[in-house]
């Protein structure tokens, strides 16, 4: 004994017959570019020239500056006697000694 036997159901709410199958498209995925590291822009002139040759470097902050503590991915240029940093956005910017860059020991990530 089916459902609508038993319950007086309409007929307009009684489906006969089959139904046609819907098909449905699988939906499509884009594909994931990868993340292209790119240094912060519009830092001045002397600035924006040094971060064309940068490097992506994870370091960790002790007391080395104020403004920073703890682990940072940072965009680091090291010259001949000056490593010059910048945050991954280029809010906090500031330069160190090489010596004090070196023994930081950074980890280069890109």
């Amino acid at each position: 004994m089916t459902n609508f036997e038993t319950i007086n159901h309409p007929d307009f709410l009684i489906r006969g017959g089959s139904v046609a199958p819907v098909k449905v498209k699988p939906a499509r995925r884009k594909r994931r570019t990868k993340f292209k590291l790119v240094p912060p822009k519009q830092l001045g002139k002397t600035w924006d020239a040094r971060f064309k040759k940068s490097q992506f470097v994870r370091m960790h902050f002790n007391n080395e500056h104020s403004q920073l503590s703890g682990v940072h991915c940072m965009w680091a240029f090291v010259g001949h006697k000056w490593v010059h940093l910048s945050t991954s956005r280029g809010s906090v910017r500031f330069k160190m000694k090489r010596a004090d860059y070196e023994r930081m020991k950074p980890e280069v990530l890109a």
